[in-house]
């Protein structure tokens, strides 16, 4: 059906954006940040399959938190809780290519709650939900 054909072209080229979004921000060269911030990053990039935060990583970061807030979202240019969402849609995509993998179980392991806390994430980050994501991945690799 050309309708199914051209949402599931609009989906992937969301999610391709998206893709690009969290791609560019590994990318950055976070060395010009203040410490206090590169170590918020890494602690983000090193705990986000589990549920933390911005108060624990203001203390891993020696800081205040609601300074780590501020100063992450002026120098990062997103919040610590929207770079925690990318970090574990970006995880899941790469988790839902693996056909095997229930929708819980990368939900799990992404540090989602239970598979509607992930789709609703999904969702709002990437504008698609992981099954559509799935099925689009799956089609691309054919």
């Amino acid at each position: 059906d050309i309708h199914d054909l051209l949402q599931r072209i609009v989906a992937e080229e969301r999610f391709s954006e998206c893709e690009l979004r969290a791609k560019a921000l590994r990318d950055v060269d976070f060395s010009g940040l203040p410490p206090f911030v590169q170590k918020a990053i890494l602690f983000a990039e090193t705990h986000f399959e589990k549920r933390i935060s911005l108060a624990e990583a203001a203390t891993e970061a020696c800081v205040n938190p609601t300074y780590l807030s501020t100063a992450f979202t002026r120098y990062v240019g997103m919040s610590f809780t929207s770079l925690l969402h990318h970090l574990r849609v970006e995880a899941a995509n790469d988790l839902l290519a693996d056909p095997e993998l229930t929708l819980a179980a990368v939900a799990e392991r992404v540090g989602c709650s239970d598979a509607s806390h992930l789709t609703r994430l999904f969702r709002k980050v990437s504008g698609v939900t992981p099954g559509r994501a799935r099925r689009a991945s799956k089609h691309l690799t054919q």
